[in-house]
C-alpha cells in the first residue's frame, strides 16, 4: 500500500510491482513479497476512494535506492536510485515507514475501536523493559513494566529452582524427600 503509484491503479485491479522496505534502519524500494509482480483485484468502492485521495492529495515523487535481494551487501550509495510518484506519504513528504505507521497510527486506531486491547500508557521518553514472569497459561509470557514498577504487561524471571524446565529445579525436587 505504501509503495503504490497512480500508474499502479487500474480501475478494478492494482498492479503490485514494488514495496517500501526497511533494511539496516533505512528505507528502500524493493520487489514485492515473493519477488513476483502481480495484479490484485480492487473493489470498486476502494478504487473510487483511491481516486478521491489522489485528487485531494497530489502524489509526490520519492527517490529511494532499490534493494535487490541478489545484491544484499551492495552499499546504499552504489544502488540504483528509483523515483516513484507515491499516493501515500508522510506529513514531511517522505516515504512511510511501516513500523512507525503500525505503532503511531494503525495500532492506536484498532485500540480506539476495540479491535485490540488498549495499548499500555508510557511516560514520554520511557522505554519498556522486557522481563519474564509466570502467567496462567505457562512460562515466558512477554510483558512490560514501567520505571515506576507498575506492571503494564510485564514478566519476571522465576526464582532459581522454581522453573519447571530448569535443570537445577529438577535436581532439587529429585533430591528432596
Amino acid at each position: 500500500m505504501f509503495g503504490f503509484s497512480p500508474s499502479d491503479v487500474h480501475g478494478d485491479f492494482v498492479h503490485v510491482e514494488r514495496q517500501i522496505l526497511m533494511y539496516k534502519s533505512r528505507l528502500y524500494f524493493g520487489p514485492p513479497k515473493g519477488g513476483k509482480k502481480r495484479d490484485v483485484p480492487l473493489p470498486k468502492v476502494l478504487a473510487k476512494r483511491l481516486l478521491t485521495h489522489q485528487e485531494r492529495f497530489e502524489p509526490i515523487d520519492i527517490t529511494l535506492p532499490w534493494l535487490d535481494p541478489e545484491e544484499p551487501d551492495l552499499a546504499r550509495e552504489d544502488r540504483r536510485k528509483v523515483t516513484v510518484p507515491l499516493l501515500v506519504y508522510t506529513g514531511r513528504r517522505g516515504a512511510i515507514n511501516r513500523t512507525t505507521w503500525n505503532t503511531k497510527a494503525w495500532k492506536p486506531a484498532l485500540a480506539d475501536v476495540g479491535v485490540i486491547p488498549p495499548l499500555p500508557e508510557r511516560q514520554p521518553g520511557e522505554k519498556p523493559s522486557r522481563v519474564w514472569e509466570r502467567s496462567r497459561s505457562g512460562w515466558g509470557t512477554p510483558t512490560r513494566r514501567s520505571r515506576s514498577g507498575r506492571t503494564l504487561t510485564s514478566c519476571r524471571r522465576p526464582a532459581r529452582g522454581d522453573c519447571p524446565r530448569s535443570r537445577r529445579g529438577s535436581r532439587i525436587s529429585a533430591e528432596s524427600p
